[in-house]
């Protein structure tokens, strides 16, 4: 995302529509800075969406990777918030700030489910969408499971379906049966 307080970037978007009002003025009359006064918010706004677009892109291309770290500490002996603590501080920008803020939001009394779904939906990334899907399926399906085998091979099973979801943008036959069976059925079209 960006790095700065909408504040500024609001300043900063009136001192950029003053600058080109001027130089438009200067350059050619109304016409010119009018022209120019329109293409400012429209590039703030496209400037803004490249960014989004590149940290969701750089934030998918982390996943599997970060599944596979999640995993890994499960089996280790890790429950689930320790694992998500683990990785958050060692994973880069942008998943380790995003799972760092989501377990701020748990420390603050924030249930764990709410926390990673707020921040399913801050990424917008349709495969941390699934991922959380499923981890929050998990949970409602049997919740005694949240930290024992069902959950690391829940992890296992993700990574790979990430991993496959990259590779050729659709998902494989099902994660695991009582997770498939409790989900909503997906459309083809998104």
């Amino acid at each position: 995302g960006v790095a700065r307080r909408p504040v500024r970037v609001a300043w900063a978007g009136a001192a950029s529509l003053i600058l080109a009002l001027l130089a438009g003025l200067a350059l050619g009359g109304v016409f010119v800075a009018c022209f120019l006064a329109l293409l400012v918010p429209a590039g703030g706004r496209l400037l803004l969406a490249l960014r989004a677009f590149r940290r969701r892109r750089a934030f998918e291309e982390q996943l599997p990777d970060v599944l596979a770290e999640i995993g890994s500490a499960l089996r280790a002996g890790h429950g689930f918030l320790q694992a998500l603590q683990a990785v958050a501080a060692d994973a880069p920008a942008p998943v380790g700030p995003e799972l760092e803020r989501a377990l701020a939001e748990t420390r603050l009394g924030r249930p764990i489910d709410d926390a990673l779904l707020a921040s399913g939906a801050r990424v917008g990334s349709s495969d941390f969408d699934f991922v959380l899907e499923s981890v929050v399926v998990q949970r409602q399906v049997d919740p005694t499971s949240f930290s024992g085998e069902v959950l690391r091979q829940l992890f296992s099973h993700l990574a790979e379906a990430v991993l496959g979801a990259a590779a050729d943008r659709r998902w494989p036959v099902p994660v695991l049966p009582e997770v498939q069976a409790a989900q909503p059925a997906r459309s083809e079209e998104g």
